[in-house]
């Protein structure tokens, strides 16, 4: 069961993974969510959570071309 600290766990881990803007690393939240399942669940997969994500074939998102490319331009800073 989830509760208030699982709660603040999650919002301390997507507070951790953005640069002051909406811009989340995928790479670091997994990482970070990772860390708060297997604090839970010493057995938790790290791998089958990873696998379960990168293999999601239906993902669809909802972002224009214009905030794509303002995504891009803020990661490509983050990352040089």
């Amino acid at each position: 069961m989830m509760t208030r600290k699982h709660y603040i766990k999650f919002a301390n881990a997507i507070n951790n993974c953005t640069n002051g803007i909406t811009c989340i690393d995928k790479r670091e939240l997994i990482d970070e969510l990772i860390v708060i399942f297997k604090q839970d669940n010493s057995s938790f997969s790290s791998q089958r959570f990873i696998n379960a994500i990168e293999n999601k074939k239906d993902y669809v998102h909802n972002l224009s071309g214009t905030q794509l490319k303002k995504i891009k331009t803020i990661m490509n800073e983050r990352n040089n």
